[in-house]
Formats: C-alpha cells, sequence, structure tokens
C-alpha cells in the first residue's frame, strides 16, 4: 500500500510541477500519458475550479486540450471505482 501511495504522490507532484510551470496543456498530456485514474481523479476538482476563477495559467487551455480530456473523464465515469 505504501508503494502505491507513494508512486501517486509522485505523479502528484510532477502533475503540479508541470501546471506551474508550462500550464494546463501540458497537464492534460501528462494525465492522458500517465493513464492513472486516481490522479486524474485529483486534479481534475482543481482544473474545473481553476477555469471558473479565469486562471492565468489556464488561458492557453485550447479546444483540442479539452477534447483531449474526454477520454480521461469518459473513462472515470466507468470506472468501477467511486472515488
Amino acid at each position: 500500500m505504501i508503494t502505491i501511495l507513494s508512486g501517486r504522490r509522485m505523479r502528484l507532484q510532477a502533475a503540479a510541477t508541470l501546471w506551474r510551470q508550462c500550464g494546463g496543456g501540458a497537464l492534460v498530456s501528462y494525465l492522458l500519458k500517465v493513464n492513472d485514474e486516481s490522479v486524474t481523479a485529483d486534479i481534475l476538482p482543481i482544473l474545473v475550479n481553476s477555469l471558473h476563477r479565469k486562471e492565468k495559467s489556464w488561458n492557453e487551455l485550447s479546444v483540442e486540450t479539452c477534447f483531449e480530456l474526454q477520454p480521461l473523464i469518459k473513462q472515470l465515469l466507468h470506472s468501477k471505482y467511486e472515488e
């Protein structure tokens, strides 16, 4: 269990670094690359809140990037896990 949580923490830290340094597009690309439902579930609410607050880092989030999120969201919706 510790190994799983350590890996998740590492992927979340990498996602946070990408978000700060490269913006939303790089973060979405990373989420697609790691294909980890737990990381996506942790990041998605933060992404949505940032879009609602119109934070600077999300200004470059293109329509194409939003479409790239669609398979990840679909995967979460069809997941057997509740959280």
